[in-house]
């Protein structure tokens, strides 16, 4: 999953560590409210700024048809479960999604969803997400 040569290498691990420090921490401190906790209105625009800023540098960054370029690598792998929650959850706190204005994440996402490793992760998360609608 990841290229062969140290400067593909280097770009594929640049978009997990974009992903792992940058991406996630704000849509995972969301969370709690999706599990009945009441968060802090201004804690919740904070992140959602974050969020949009940080989609913003991902739209930027992706070399396409695949994250990091021409294959699928763990670069698409460490994005699809956040983009899925993005998706699902920034929507509950009346935020754009993750997919609005920007081509080339939209492009990536349609491509993705078909990866057949993912097709699987997606359907469990899908199953996942239904059973915490209905709580």
């Amino acid at each position: 999953m990841l290229p062969k040569d140290p400067e593909g290498r280097a770009k594929v691990r640049s978009f997990s560590r974009f992903h792992d420090l940058y991406m996630d921490p704000p849509m995972r401190a969301l969370l709690p409210q999706v599990f009945g906790k009441q968060l802090e209105a201004g804690f919740i625009q904070e992140r959602l700024s974050e969020i949009n800023s940080r989609l913003d540098q991902l739209e930027g960054m992706i070399g396409g048809p695949w994250a990091a370029g021409s294959a699928f690598t763990m670069a698409d792998a460490a994005l699809v479960p956040t983009i899925f929650l993005m998706t699902n959850i920034l929507p509950m706190f009346d935020a754009k999604g993750p997919l609005e204005t920007r081509p080339k994440l939209t492009a990536w996402w349609a491509q993705v969803q078909g990866w057949p490793s993912t097709k699987k992760t997606l359907g469990e998360q899908q199953a996942a997400m239904a059973a915490l609608m209905k709580k």
